[in-house]
């Protein structure tokens, strides 16, 4: 599955993308269905930092799958290598507790917007591998007949988070101005 999302944020792209880089855990309350966002390991490289976190989603296991999914298999490590010349970012994203359950790839770019560069245009794109029939414990002909219920929550935690980084950022400076 390919994913794109681009958004116009009402801020700078020297605002946002340092914000991005360094303080993502100040967008947690804004983002879709992000429980929390665990900082594991940060290097400094030359060009930018290389950054790991662990995600934390907001996720509802329907009845049917609760014997065999747990809310950790949902959460992944982002790994993340920022190159500050070019404000973008490079990912990849590596499933916590179900290793090979799904891969996401892509990168972002926070450049000044075309028609305002007082503000940014965000642009998100990766592409998403979910493989269900991989869950741990998981007897084969169960995922079989699973499959579309574990693809459809994998694609709900996954795509939002994805895409409505935007959204969250545009929330997140709503609330500063109030402030």
């Amino acid at each position: 599955m390919h994913l794109e999302s681009e958004d116009i944020i009402d801020q700078p792209a020297d605002v946002i993308y340092p914000l991005v880089r360094d303080n993502m855990s100040k967008l947690v309350p804004y983002l879709q269905n992000v429980e929390k966002i665990e900082p594991i390991e940060r290097e400094e490289l030359e060009g930018g930092p290389r950054i790991v976190c662990r995600w934390h989603p907001k996720v509802e296991i329907p009845s049917v799958a609760k014997k065999f999914v747990k809310p950790e298999t949902f959460s992944w490590i982002d790994h993340a290598t920022w190159d500050d010349e070019h404000y973008k970012v490079d990912f990849y994203h590596e499933p916590y507790a179900a290793k090979d359950l799904f891969t996401v790839k892509g990168t972002n770019s926070f450049g000044p917007w075309e028609q305002d560069p007082t503000k940014t245009r965000l642009y998100v794109c990766c592409d998403v591998e979910i493989y269900p029939e991989r869950l741990p414990g998981m007897p084969s002909f169960v995922a079989k007949r699973l499959r579309p219920t574990i693809e459809s929550m994998i694609k709900k935690m996954i795509q939002p988070n994805l895409t409505s980084l935007g959204k969250g950022l545009v929330r997140y400076f709503e609330t500063q101005q109030t402030k």
